[in-house]
């Protein structure tokens, strides 16, 4: 699933950053500060519950949002919410859905106020 993800996402436009467990992910985010992180609760070596706890702890990744998805139901859902995942999910999710939560979650651009152009 997080290749299929990954590559809808990448079609999209996003630029996408693939891990294989927990422990990369904050490998990862100690060279890259990233828009948004999906990440699976069931991870091997260190789990997505700890990883959304880890993450909400350190001041320069808490704004980071983060999406939680699982396929183990609403108990891993509501931890997830409880660590601080911004949003939660199970899965699979269709992929059209994974992009509409992705840039539910990303900060809106502001929109510029646009000035007259001035003329000589």
């Amino acid at each position: 699933m997080r290749t299929l993800y990954g590559f809808t996402l990448a079609n999209a436009g996003f630029q996408v950053k693939a891990v294989s467990n927990g422990f990369d992910a904050l490998t990862e985010l100690q060279w890259h500060c990233p828009d948004v992180i999906l990440t699976d609760l069931a991870m091997p070596v260190l789990d997505g519950i700890t990883l959304i706890e880890i993450i909400k702890s350190r001041a320069e990744l808490a704004g980071i949002p983060v999406i939680a998805m699982t396929a183990y139901g609403q108990t891993l859902q509501r931890l997830a919410k409880a660590a601080g995942a911004d949003l939660s999910v199970e899965k699979p999710t269709e992929l059209r859905s994974v992009r509409d939560l992705v840039t539910s979650v990303l900060p809106q651009p502001q929109l510029r106020q646009s000035q007259p152009d001035d003329v000589a």
